[in-house]
C-alpha cells in the first residue's frame, strides 16, 4: 500500500488526502480491508487534543452530539461525543 511508509499525517492533511483517496479504492477490489489506502491512510492520522477539542461540543441534555469537522461528496469527518457512560450505537465502526 502506497501511504504505509509515509510519515504521520495532521488533521487537515488528513482532510485534505480523503477525497482523493477514497476515489482512488472505489476500484480497488479489497476496499475496506484492513491493507487498503483509506485504512493506511487512517493509521498514519496524528490527531491531537488540540486538533479536534474545537469540534468537541457535547449537548448535556442529549445522548450523544455529533459535530461536523469536513465533508465533502465522498465522506464527512464528525466528532461524535457521548454522555457519560454512554456509547453512540456506531461508535464501534
Amino acid at each position: 500500500v502506497s501511504g504505509e511508509l509515509s510519515a504521520h499525517v495532521t488533521l487537515g492533511e488528513f482532510i485534505n488526502e480523503l477525497p482523493q483517496t477514497i476515489k482512488k479504492s472505489r476500484s480497488v477490489l479489497n476496499r475496506g480491508a484492513i491493507d487498503d489506502d483509506v485504512s493506511a491512510l487512517f493509521r498514519r492520522l496524528d490527531l491531537r487534543e488540540e486538533d479536534w477539542k474545537p469540534y468537541a461540543l457535547f449537548e448535556p441534555s442529549k445522548l450523544y452530539t455529533r459535530n461536523l469537522v469536513a465533508t465533502d461528496v465522498h465522506a464527512d469527518i464528525d466528532v461524535l461525543e457521548c454522555g457519560k457512560g454512554e456509547s453512540h450505537p456506531r461508535s464501534s465502526l
